[in-house]
Parts: C-alpha cells; sequence; structure tokens
C-alpha cells in the first residue's frame, strides 16, 4: 500500500494509491475516507499534480469508478 501524500486543497487533506490493487484512498478534511476501486495509475499521478485536486476527483475520479465509504 502506497503512503499517504498530502495535497493542496480546500476539501481534500491527503490521498495513497495501492498500485497492486489499483485501489486509491481519499482522506477529506472533515475526516472521512474513501476508497476508489480499479483505478489507473494516470488518473492518481494526475490527481496529485492536479492544480486543483477537489476539481479532478469530482471530473474524473467520482462517478467514473466504483467506491465506498471506509471511515
Amino acid at each position: 500500500m502506497g503512503d499517504w501524500v498530502n495535497v493542496t486543497s480546500s476539501n481534500i487533506s491527503c490521498v495513497k494509491y495501492d498500485e497492486d490493487n489499483n485501489v486509491l484512498t481519499v482522506r477529506f478534511n472533515s475526516g472521512a475516507e474513501y476508497e476508489y476501486y480499479d483505478v489507473y495509475s494516470d488518473d492518481y499521478y494526475n490527481l496529485i499534480s492536479a492544480p486543483s485536486c477537489g476539481s479532478f476527483l469530482n471530473h474524473n475520479i467520482k462517478g467514473k469508478y466504483r467506491y465506498e465509504k471506509i471511515y
């Protein structure tokens, strides 16, 4: 499992990516955590380098991948 990566966002605290299982975990500033499944590595790398991580998540991750709230 990957390490947490802090991101600059008004909504997202940090993210991590498990390349072996293609699982993206997003921790929001509220403390909630979600796992997104079968996420392409390109989407992860584009997320952490996006000018707005929240916008990237909303437009390119949510609605595209299965997810589950884990915390």
